[in-house]
């Protein structure tokens, strides 16, 4: 039974049966699982090197869109004698300012 499914009886079977989408399908996923296979692994060897650098937030203010304040956070990160400045805006805004305020001081994390 085993060697009824080898390749070389499935390939000669498509093709006698002209199932020339089928053939085409398959090297197509093939290479396409392969380009998932070698992205993913970048990406889990990204994620095990991840380093924890110093950061330290420098000021906090709110961002005005779409008929909400979005908390904003300013910080610094400092790694190896450099230093990177940048920002996070929170996903969700609130309607009141005092809100805002407060649900940005409530994140604030200072190293």
């Amino acid at each position: 039974m085993p060697s009824y499914f080898s390749c070389a009886r499935i390939k000669h079977h498509l093709a006698k049966e002209k199932n020339f989408i089928v053939i085409v399908i398959i090297p197509f996923c093939c290479i396409f699982g392969f380009v998932l296979l070698l992205t993913g692994s970048q990406e889990l060897h990204k994620s095990s090197t991840f380093v924890i650098h110093e950061c330290q937030v420098k000021t906090i203010d709110l961002k005005f869109g779409a008929g909400k304040l979005y908390p904003r956070w300013n910080f610094t990160v400092l790694h190896e004698n450099q230093r990177i400045d940048d920002f996070v805006i929170a996903s969700t805004g609130l309607t009141s300012e005092s809100d805002a305020w407060s649900e940005a001081h409530k994140y604030e994390v200072i190293n």
